[in-house]
């Protein structure tokens, strides 16, 4: 983590670099995020289906 002091006295390339990195780190969590949703979904569905056969005699 950056102190705030520290972030001010910076170059601007460097905070830009900063800023990016975290940026890049984010929208890789924000791509896992969505791939686990889409997982737990995945077997909501197949549980769902799997009840529905399971009620038919």
């Amino acid at each position: 983590m950056i102190l705030r002091d520290d972030y001010f006295k910076m170059s601007d390339a460097e905070r830009l670099k900063i800023l990016s990195d975290i940026e890049s780190r984010m929208g890789e969590k924000r791509i896992l995020m969505k791939v686990q949703f889409n997982d737990l979904k995945a077997q909501e569905e197949e549980q769902k289906i799997l009840n529905y056969y399971k009620r038919i005699p």
